[in-house]
C-alpha cells in the first residue's frame, strides 16, 4: 500500500469524530507493526484526552483470560473509546480465547468503538483464527507495514 494512502487512513482514524468504520489491522514486520501502533496510540490520546485507550497482547489476553474462567467469568467487555490487541496470531487455535476475543469485538463494533488489532500475516493467512474472527477485522482496513 503506498505510504501516502496509509498515513491518511491512519489520520482519517485518529481524527474522526463520527463512526467511518471501526477496525483498523496492521500486518507485517512485528517491530515496525508495533512502533506504528506507539505512535497511533500517542497520536490519538493527544486527539482525544478524555478517551479510554485499552491496549493488550495475546499474552497478556491469555493470561487473563485463564483468570477470569478460574473466577468464573466468561464474557468480557472492554469498556474503552480505542482497543488495541496486538499480535492476533498468538490467540489462533485457542478456542477460550477465540470465544472471548470474538464476544469482545463483537461488542465493540456494535457500540461503534475504534478497534486496532496486529499480527504478521494478512487475515486469510490466519488459517487457525475462527473465521468469525477474520470476518470482523476483514470488515475494517487491512494495512502491510513495510
Amino acid at each position: 500500500m503506498d505510504k501516502t494512502l496509509q498515513q491518511k487512513i491512519i489520520r482519517e482514524f485518529v481524527e474522526r469524530e463520527t463512526s467511518l468504520y471501526d477496525t483498523l489491522y496492521f500486518h507485517g514486520e512485528r517491530q515496525k507493526v508495533h512502533l506504528l501502533i506507539e505512535a497511533i496510540t500517542k497520536e490519538y490520546t493527544q486527539r482525544h484526552p478524555s478517551s479510554k485507550v485499552l491496549r493488550t497482547n495475546a499474552d497478556d489476553f491469555r493470561k487473563e483470560t485463564i483468570e477470569q474462567i478460574a473466577c468464573g467469568n466468561h464474557y468480557y467487555i472492554p469498556l474503552c473509546d480505542l482497543y488495541i490487541f496486538e499480535n492476533i496470531d498468538a490467540v489462533a487455535g485457542m478456542e477460550a480465547n477465540e470465544q472471548r476475543l470474538y464476544g469482545a469485538l463483537d461488542w465493540l463494533l456494535e457500540n461503534k468503538r475504534q478497534i486496532i488489532i496486529s499480527g504478521s500475516v494478512p487475515t486469510e493467512r490466519l488459517w487457525k483464527l475462527a473465521p468469525r474472527i477474520c470476518a470482523q477485522i476483514d470488515g475494517g482496513i487491512a494495512l502491510f507495514v513495510e
